[in-house]
């Protein structure tokens, strides 16, 4: 499946001549907020996220990690660049966290108003998280948090972020009281539910945390599989406990920045 892209601009991004550059997707009016792609890429399930996000008030900018925008990477690309983006690492790259936090500033610079928010999905969980140290960012998203990674012990409740990059933003966090919005499937062992206890004990009480039920035999049928709540497993349905979480999100975004 491709998507057009048509009703989407973009621009080049890097903060200096030497940085790389990455291609940036955004549409919208409104405060600025990032959504950081997952595995399969900045896919159309990934892109009508954030056409729904814009659609209620938000300017979106979707920044292209690797693979085509509008089509879902395969195995073959997601794996070659495995070293140059750390899949494997238990942080997040020095340098990509510097281009992202630029990349943050370029948004607010753009957008203006009280800041911006970032949204991480899955492989990029954990990114969202890591830019609390960022001034600009007023709120975090972290959608089912997981990179790939042997199982190790303790891997369950672990945060893919190094020791000083989590604390630096736990600290910020509690400083300037800044919330982070988390989501994920009960049953989802990519996902695992003590990475969320984690989080909410380091960020001490600025953690809104919505799990939604997918044990068996849970009202909506949704499968012990699922894993994705706002692209491949969102149901666009007004009672759909996604549709709910994202509803949520909706209002949380706007707590945080619209004036």
């Amino acid at each position: 499946m491709d998507d057009s892209l048509n009703d989407f601009r973009v621009f080049e991004f890097g903060p200096g001549p030497s940085a790389q550059r990455r291609s940036v997707y955004f549409k919208g009016e409104g405060p600025g907020v990032l959504i950081m792609h997952e595995l399969p890429g900045l896919s159309p399930q990934c892109l009508d996220l954030g056409r729904r996000i814009a659609a209620n008030g938000f300017t979106v900018f979707l920044p292209l990690f690797f693979g085509r925008a509008g089509e879902h990477s395969n195995w073959n690309v997601r794996f070659c660049i495995a070293g140059t983006f750390s899949l494997w690492a238990s942080s997040i790259d020095e340098p990509l966290l510097n281009w992202l936090r630029a990349l943050a500033r370029e948004i607010h610079g753009r957008c203006g108003g009280k800041g911006i928010a970032a949204i991480g999905l899955c492989l990029t969980g954990g990114f969202a998280l890591a830019l609390l140290v960022e001034p600009v960012l007023m709120a975090a998203v972290t959608s089912e948090p997981a990179r790939p990674a042997a199982p190790v012990p303790g891997y369950a409740a672990r945060i893919d972020l190094s020791a000083k990059q989590w604390q630096e933003a736990c600290n910020r966090a509690r400083r300037d009281k800044i919330p982070t919005f988390g989501t994920r499937f009960t049953c989802d062992n990519k996902s695992p539910a003590q990475r969320f206890e984690t989080i909410a004990h380091g960020l001490e009480g600025n953690f809104r945390c919505f799990p939604i039920d997918s044990s068996p035999g849970n009202s909506y049928n949704i499968p012990a599989s699922a894993h994705s709540v706002l692209t491949y497993h969102f149901v666009d349905e007004p009672e759909h406990p996604t549709r709910k979480v994202f509803d949520r999100l909706i209002e949380f975004l706007h707590e945080r920045m619209t004036p």
